[in-house]
C-alpha cells in the first residue's frame, strides 16, 4: 500500500468513529514509515502510557523530517526526567521518615 493513502485512510476512519479500524491504518502507514503517522501513533500510545514505544515512534518521526516530532520527543524526554528526579526525591522522603518512625518506637518488652 501506498502509506500516504493509509495515512488518509486513518484519518477519514477516526473522523468517523471507526477507532480499531483507524488504529490498524495508523500502524500501517507508520510501518511504511510515513513521518506524520509515526508521530500520530506515538501521540496514542504516549495517552496509553506506552511510554518507550512513543519515545522511539517520536525519534523515527524526526528522523524522518517531522520537526513538530523532534520538538516533542525533546519536551516528553524533560518531562519523563523530571517526574523520575521527582520520584526519587518522594522515594527519599519515604525512606527518612520509615527510619524516623522506627526510631521513635519503644523498645519491645
Amino acid at each position: 500500500r501506498d502509506p500516504k493513502a493509509a495515512f488518509n485512510l486513518s484519518v477519514a476512519l477516526r473522523e468517523r468513529g471507526r477507532g480499531e479500524e483507524a488504529e490498524k491504518m495508523l500502524e500501517e502507514a507508520a510501518a511504511m514509515d510515513h513521518p506524520k503517522a509515526c508521530f500520530n501513533l506515538a501521540r496514542r500510545r504516549l495517552d496509553g502510557g506506552r511510554i518507550e514505544e512513543a519515545m522511539e515512534l517520536m525519534e523515527r518521526s524526526a528522523d524522518l523530517g517531522d520537526d513538530r516530532a523532534a520538538r516533542e520527543a525533546r519536551k516528553i524526554s524533560r518531562r519523563l526526567k523530571n517526574e523520575a528526579i521527582v520520584r526519587r526525591q518522594e522515594e527519599e522522603v519515604a525512606r527518612k521518615m520509615e527510619a524516623v518512625t522506627v526510631l521513635e518506637q519503644p523498645p519491645p518488652p
